[in-house]
């Protein structure tokens, strides 16, 4: 019998720790769910959002995880920290699956997008909408037929919630509007660039720099998203975005269409090659969390 599930966490022979889902930590889900996974990691992943109204990043499991690896601990340097608004850290899932799943639809359906009006453009993704979720999973399964694109987007789905795709970030903004109303970080980010995480890493880079060496070694960025001190661009198109000095949330309209979501030139081939560097990136960074998870939860049973 363990202690603590993060013992048993690591103790799994069956699933490797990196693998591990954490929406199996939330309240409402059951094997019943589980059964989904047969038919449809994406549907499986969809219908979590409707069913289950917690955050797999922030539950108690993942917390446990931030705190051994003692996440949000970057020297608490930054004046984002020293301020009385939001002084906290909260987890997070750094890349994120549904703006890319909307993407990858209108590419490999685009010859039947006529039929649906632009008006009702997200309507199929509302966590309301079972049946349609289903109808359009299916949609999008007839039209990707087996393709390389639909098997990536599904072990996207199966790494979404998974530790090497986790972090802690700050609750207060560096959006600040006449310094009095702060945007979350995680607010921020989506609304202005989609959640990518080589965007959301210039953001800090450029906004909090005295934290920023910090950060990425102590939450296993380097040599995974880092290399050199140089954030690499997830897409070749993110690499002029990233050069820029000023923040990313002050993209203007016409820099933010190079995007890989809100870029009308990105074709199957580049969102491909997205999602398998995206998928190796988040595995790496896991095994290496899991290695030194391990290696400090033995220093508290053999100090």
């Amino acid at each position: 019998m363990y202690k603590r599930k993060i013992d048993k966490l690591l103790a799994d022979k069956k699933t490797p720790a990196w693998k591990y889902d954490f929406k199996r930590e939330l309240p409402g889900y059951s094997e019943a769910e589980e059964k989904r996974r047969d038919k449809d990691e994406i549907l499986f992943l969809l219908y979590c959002r409707i069913k289950i109204k917690h955050e797999a990043d922030r539950c108690p499991l993942a917390d446990e995880v931030y705190r051994r690896l003692k996440f949000g601990e970057y020297g608490i340097k930054s004046q984002l920290n020293k301020s009385d608004i939001y002084p906290r850290w909260n987890g997070d899932t750094m890349n994120s699956f549904f703006t890319v799943f909307n993407k990858a639809f209108r590419l490999c359906c685009s010859t039947l997008f006529g039929d649906y009006s632009q008006d009702k453009k997200s309507d199929w993704l509302d966590p309301k909408k079972l049946v349609s979720n289903e109808k359009w999973v299916e949609t999008f399964r007839k039209c990707a037929n087996g393709s390389k694109i639909y098997d990536s987007l599904n072990m996207y789905a199966k790494l979404s919630h998974t530790i090497g795709n986790f972090i802690s970030v700050p609750t207060c903004g560096f959006d600040f509007k006449d310094g009095k109303n702060p945007t979350s970080f995680n607010r921020g980010r989506y609304s202005r660039f989609d959640d990518f995480w080589d965007l959301s890493l210039r953001q800090i880079q450029i906004t909090e720099p005295s934290m920023f060496e910090a950060f990425s070694k102590e939450c296993f960025l380097n040599d995974i998203y880092i290399n050199n001190g140089k954030i690499d661009a997830l897409i070749p198109t993110h690499e002029k975005l990233l050069e820029k000095p000023e923040p990313m949330l002050s993209l203007t309209h016409e820099e933010s269409k190079m995007i890989l979501t809100r870029n009308d030139k990105i074709n199957m081939c580049d969102l491909y090659n997205y999602l398998e560097n995206i998928n190796s990136r988040i595995k790496k960074r896991g095994e290496v969390m899991v290695k030194k998870l391990d290696e400090e939860l033995k220093k508290i049973i053999h100090p």
